[in-house]
């Protein structure tokens, strides 16, 4: 890249020339002139853009050098693997999952609406000139569907939705016909300190929707058994299925086998081999969780695992 000196006199050569005459060669020396330099340099009104100009020119760091500079700020223990800028860089991804579950929740929404009223045979009205939506109300109400309100006997269900769905359209399409929720009863078998995953990784599978999970260790349609892989995967397998009651022991098993790292490598997941042959294992999946993110590490392979868990759940719900 070219020094300093030639860059001014490639853009600015009167300034150039009044710099050789200063003894201004080098670029150290060009970077300790001050405004009052430029000001006695370059005298006059008539010059005062010129001074700003090369001021500017003589100040401005690179972008690279920036970083550098940045870079040398930061530990090099940050960028180890227990280092805090990768759990930080852990936390953005798990955002970027939750930013992109509400985008295509609000696609789902928008895809609804335009199919019903392609159904209706009417278009979406023109809004007037210059008014815009109530962005408050609308989030509100976006929120209150994903978290209703307590029930509340004084108010009618039927009357509530016909007072929200105001619209003439919309509001015929109302049933008063409640959706009967899939449930699944299940009993859940933990093996060791999982750091309460196992609980984060079933309210995960419930926020999906569509299921209704209930603990029944009498009578369960399901056994979810949690097993933290610690040594051996066959004698852990051993281990934790020796938990499941003898008179259970013919029920479908969901296995969740737990790795405990804080960077999730698909070659840390061992094999299973023959073994799962022994049981009616409906599904297998392999999660990771860690203490330095509280629990279930941020990773597509987990949430890949949820949305397993979810389709296995609702094919042994009962109506």
């Amino acid at each position: 890249m070219a020094g300093l000196f030639q860059r001014i006199r490639d853009s600015y050569p009167g300034v150039a020339v009044q710099l050789k005459e200063a003894n201004f060669h080098s670029d150290d020396d060009i970077r300790t002139l001050s405004r009052e330099d430029l000001h006695e340099l370059l005298p006059g009104p008539g010059n005062l853009g010129q001074r700003k100009a090369v001021y500017e020119l003589i100040h401005q760091q690179p972008i690279r050098d920036l970083l550098n500079n940045v870079k040398a700020f930061i530990p090099a223990d940050t960028l180890t693997e227990n280092g805090v800028l990768v759990d930080y860089l852990l936390i953005l991804k798990e955002l970027t999952t939750q930013v992109e579950r509400i985008h295509t929740f609000l696609n789902t929404q928008v895809c609804l609406l335009e199919e019903h009223s392609n159904m209706q045979g009417s278009t979406v009205s023109q809004r007037p000139t210059g008014s815009k939506p109530d962005v408050g109300s609308s989030w509100e109400d976006l929120m209150s569907g994903i978290n209703p309100a307590p029930y509340s006997r004084d108010v009618d269900p039927d009357e509530s939705l016909r007072a929200r769905y105001a619209h003439p359209e919309v509001q015929s399409s109302v049933t008063t016909q409640q959706t009967k929720i899939p449930t699944v009863k299940l009993m859940s078998i933990v093996s060791g300190n999982t750091l309460d995953s196992e609980k984060t990784l079933l309210d995960r599978v419930r926020y999906m929707g569509n299921i209704t999970l209930v603990e029944d260790s009498s009578d369960p349609q399901l056994i979810v058994v949690f097993c933290p892989i610690t040594s051996r995967i066959e004698s852990d397998l051993e281990s934790v299925m020796a938990k499941r009651p003898a008179s259970l022991c013919d029920k479908p098993v969901l296995l969740v086998m737990m790795y405990h790292t804080h960077e999730p490598k698909a070659g840390v997941i061992q094999k299973p081999g023959s073994v799962l042959k022994r049981w009616n294992i409906v599904l297998d999946v392999n999660v990771f969780y860690h203490e330095t993110v509280h629990g279930l590490v941020p990773c597509d392979m987990n949430t890949q695992a949820v949305t397993e868990m979810h389709a296995t759940l609702l094919k042994h719900c009962s109506e």
